[in-house]
């Protein structure tokens, strides 16, 4: 291919014998016909032809001519270029056959040199081209915009320009008359987005913002939350107020003319080292453990809660009916290492935002509306909608007011976001996970109250969360000093056999696009624990056993499958879902063992002073009185009900506190 601009005035078949210069149009009508032929052989819906700028001076030339036109001209004359080679002749009813046919052209343009959304300013750039990463924030309605108008001449079928306000007189081509003239209007449909810097490209954490402004085949076809690098000209709109007041500052746009994907959207996957090596643990049933112990590898404890995290992140299958993301809430008292947890789950994913729920928003969350320096109103995206196919990590879930919290059932259920605001209804994709971290009701886990009136959200909102996991803050020596040695070694780094956060990465990366397939094994299984699951009894004020927890077991069993490199989803999957499940209700004291539901347990505290009552009195002397050592034994021993020494001691200080039991030389009495 020439590296060399086309000698116009030697190209016989277009007219230009003359050697003047052709519109530019015509010149790259020109450069297609002589340079790029196979192009125009392939085309059809589905090619794409790759304009790189720096692979002819023409395209050079063209571009600092053009500016924000050069998409039109190079798809005007891909057009004209067609109707000759098609038709052997460009006149205009053979160019607009040509649009008829190949209108829809797929043009990807390259231009190498990129810049920092934080770099760009008027002083600097104004009319220059620039090219940047960006994430699309926010998409405003359609808008239709002349951008020629001719005068069409029948007699010689060219268009021209007349600058006059009444209709010409004659051709200035042909010199024919008025009335073979027809006035011709090209116009194209134009969108407003906004454009946000991509949080890994910024200084400081401060993400700066450009409206952008697309054409015609971009329109309509750009969302909220993709992630884009865009090419576009920078440039100055003054803002004028009502008369008599002086003229507002500028409005900053970048006019668009090239979208394409991001170069880093490639994940980070594994070395086939490390995969060999994940792979020979899962196999040996020891991968578990790893992914548990690396994440969040400071804090001691909770390999379930972790392991979960985990799961959520790789997630399910998507279907038609069924979602594949996988919701996690973790909710307990302060300084439990719930909010430390989850902050480290952005380390070790793609695409994800941790925010607070103290003062966050239905706006602020989803969508809201944006009042732009023009005065007019712009939907704009909110982490949900920006952490499309990613993870929300949601601090201080409690601190949400209810109406707000309430905002989220579309987006956790159905995967998408709705609002109708400012006369604009918007709907945006938000396959997002969510995981959680929410204080009780009290501020800390009152075991005098049942586990509905701990929760401070409704249980249709709790349904939504396919796991989740109580954090209780009980002194216990054993468990401290284990705590603080543990906080001592981590101290002095990631100990080496750990897995590093980028290894994390690779490891979700690859294991999130598997999709196994559900056995008829691993379903029957599914459906027999299932529906005694719905056979067991569910007093009111519980939370509900609804489908939703059927099928977030085929989730979590997915994923499950994915985390162990398996084919299909089996039986062994099934079983490992039902045990997260389980071990999810027990942090609440909950079972579904032994005809009991986790509904039938909300009022499991009850049933605990019941049995406490009951073996007191086993115990009392003539006297009403029982030793604390000998009543704290007989407790210990009931592990249904009372699973710890910590449990018990709880139990007895709540007793104290309710003035059912006093005390005397460290023997108890029963207050009736």
């Amino acid at each position: 291919m020439s590296n060399e601009s086309i000698p116009i005035g030697n190209v016989i078949h277009m007219g230009l014998t003359d050697g003047t210069k052709s519109d530019p149009i015509s010149e790259v009508a020109e450069y297609f016909i002589q340079e790029r032929e196979n192009d125009l052989f392939k085309i059809d819906e589905n090619y794409v032809i790759c304009i790189n700028i720096n692979e002819n001076e023409l395209l050079k030339n063209l571009l600092e001519e053009t500016q924000e036109d050069f998409r039109r001209v190079i798809k005007n004359g891909i057009i004209k270029a067609l109707a000759f080679y098609n038709y052997e002749r460009d006149d205009t009813q053979n160019i607009d056959n040509a649009k008829n046919v190949w209108g829809k052209i797929n043009i990807a343009i390259e231009i190498s040199e990129d810049i920092k959304i934080h770099n760009i300013n008027a002083e600097d750039h104004e009319g220059e081209i620039l090219t940047f990463r960006c994430e699309i924030a926010s998409v405003d309605e359609r808008e239709s915009i002349t951008v020629r108008s001719q005068w069409h001449c029948n007699d010689c079928a060219d268009n021209f320009n007349h600058d006059g306000a009444d209709e010409p007189r004659t051709c200035p081509i042909c010199e024919g008359k008025k009335i073979r003239f027809k006035k011709v209007l090209e116009s194209e449909s134009v969108q407003r987005i906004l454009l946000r810097e991509l949080i890994e490209d910024t200084e400081n954490m401060t993400q700066h913002v450009f409206i952008g402004e697309i054409h015609n085949e971009y329109v309509g076809n750009l969302y909220m939350g993709e992630r884009k690098k865009v090419t576009g000209v920078f440039k100055s709109i003054p803002l004028k107020k009502k008369i008599g007041q002086v003229e507002a500052h500028n409005l900053n746009i970048i006019d668009i003319f090239n979208v394409t994907a991001i170069d880093e959207v490639k994940p980070l996957l594994p070395t086939d080292e490390l995969l060999n090596r994940l792979k020979n643990l899962a196999s040996n049933e020891k991968l578990d453990g790893l992914i548990a112990e690396s994440f969040a590898y400071h804090i001691y404890g909770h390999e379930t809660e972790k392991l979960s995290i985990i799961l959520a992140q790789i997630g399910g299958t998507k279907t038609e009916t069924r979602r594949g993301s996988i919701h996690v809430l973790l909710i307990g008292d302060p300084s439990t290492s719930k909010s430390e947890t989850v902050k480290q789950i952005p380390d070790i994913t793609s695409r994800s935002m941790f925010t607070t729920g103290k003062g966050s928003t239905t706006a602020g969350l989803l969508i809201g509306m944006e009042k732009m320096a023009d005065g007019r109103l712009i939907p704009m995206a909110g982490p949900v909608v920006l952490c499309n196919k990613g993870c929300v990590v949601i601090d201080e879930f409690d601190k949400m007011t209810d109406h707000d919290r309430a905002s989220l059932h579309e987006a956790m259920e159905q995967q998408q976001v709705s609002i109708t605001k400012a006369g604009k209804h918007i709907t945006a994709p938000a396959i997002t996970t969510i995981v959680a971290c929410s204080n009780p009701t009290y501020s800390r886990w009152n075991p005098e109250e049942n586990i509905m009136d701990n929760v401070p959200f409704p249980a249709s909102l709790l349904a939504r969360f396919d796991l989740k996991f109580r954090y209780l803050d009980i002194p216990n020596v054993d468990d401290d000093i284990k705590k603080t040695k543990h906080s001592l070694k981590m101290a002095h780094g990631r100990p080496d056999h750990l897995l590093k956060n980028d290894e994390l990465l690779s490891f979700i990366n690859y294991t999130k696009v598997l999709k196994p397939e559900l056995t008829n094994g691993a379903e029957e299984k599914l459906i027999v624990f299932f529906s005694k699951l719905r056979a067991l009894k569910q007093p009111n004020n519980s939370i509900p056993i609804e489908q939703r927890q059927f099928e977030g077991l085929i989730r979590i069993a997915t994923a499950w499958a994915k985390f162990h490199f398996m084919k299909v989803v089996d039986e062994s999957c099934v079983e490992n879902a039902i045990r997260i499940y389980k071990e999810s209700l027990n942090s609440f004291g909950m079972t579904v063992e032994q005809g009991q539901s986790q509904a039938s347990l909300m009022h499991s505290y009850e049933n605990r002073d019941e049995m406490f009552i009951a073996i007191f009195k086993e115990l009392a002397d003539e006297d009403g009185y029982v030793s604390e050592d000998e009543l704290r034994e007989k407790l210990i021993g009931n592990k249904k009900l009372f699973r710890s020494e910590t449990v018990v001691d709880k139990t007895i200080d709540a007793m104290r506190q309710r003035g059912k039991i006093i005390e005397k030389n460290k023997r108890l009495k029963r207050v009736e």
